[in-house]
C-alpha cells in the first residue's frame, strides 16, 4: 500500500500539473475590398489585407491571447501593442480591434474593427479609420476570410498522458494488493 501512495503522489506531483488546458495558435487571413466613400471622400486603402494570429484551445473558443498581426492602412503599419480582442463579444461575434479608442471607431485616428462569427468562422463586418482624414470606411465585401489552425502533427493531449498514469498505478496497485498463488 505504501508503494501505491508513492507512485499516486509521483504522478499527482509531476503530471496533473501539466493537464491543464492548452491553446494552439490560429491564423486568419483577410482581404476587405470595395469600401464606400465616407461623405464622398474615398477609402484611402482598398482593398485592406491582413493576418491575425492568436492562441485559443479550439478555433470557436474565445481568444487567450494575440500573437501576432500584419495589417497596413493608409501607410500604418499596426502593431501587437495597438490590438484589443473582444470574444465573446455576443453568442455568435468575436471581435479584434484597434486598442486606441475601445470599441468604438473615431474618425481621424488610425482605428479599426474587424468581427467574425466564430461558429461558421464567416466574416460579419470590417470598418476602419485614419488618422489623415475625416471619415469612417466600411467594407463593400471580403474577398478572402479564412481561419487555419497552425498546428502540424496532433500531440496527445495532458490530461491523456495523466489518465494512464492514473491507469498504471492502479495497475501496480491492484497487482500488489492481489492473493499470491503459492507453490507446493
Amino acid at each position: 500500500m505504501n508503494v501505491m501512495r508513492r507512485v499516486l503522489f509521483i504522478f499527482g506531483v509531476i503530471v496533473f500539473p501539466f493537464s491543464a488546458v492548452h491553446a494552439d495558435p490560429f491564423s486568419m487571413h483577410f482581404t476587405v475590398s470595395g469600401f464606400s466613400p465616407s461623405d464622398g471622400v474615398a477609402a484611402p486603402t482598398d482593398p485592406v489585407t491582413g493576418t491575425f494570429v492568436w492562441d485559443a484551445a479550439s478555433v470557436g473558443a474565445p481568444i487567450q491571447s494575440l500573437i501576432s498581426v500584419s495589417m497596413t492602412i493608409d501607410a500604418h503599419s499596426y502593431a501587437l501593442g495597438e490590438l484589443a480582442y473582444q470574444t465573446p463579444l455576443s453568442p455568435n461575434t468575436n471581435m479584434i480591434y484597434g486598442a486606441l479608442n475601445g470599441e468604438t471607431i473615431v474618425e481621424e485616428t488610425n482605428d479599426f474593427w474587424l468581427r467574425w462569427d466564430p461558429t461558421t468562422q464567416s466574416p460579419l463586418d470590417f470598418v476602419y479609420s485614419s488618422e489623415k482624414l475625416l471619415g469612417q470606411w466600411t467594407q463593400g465585401s471580403f474577398t478572402a476570410f479564412n481561419i487555419t489552425s497552425g498546428l502540424g502533427n496532433p500531440v496527445p493531449e495532458p490530461s491523456m498522458i495523466a489518465l494512464l498514469g492514473i491507469g498504471l498505478a492502479a495497475l501496480i496497485g491492484w497487482r500488489r494488493r492481489s492473493p499470491r498463488l503459492t507453490r507446493l
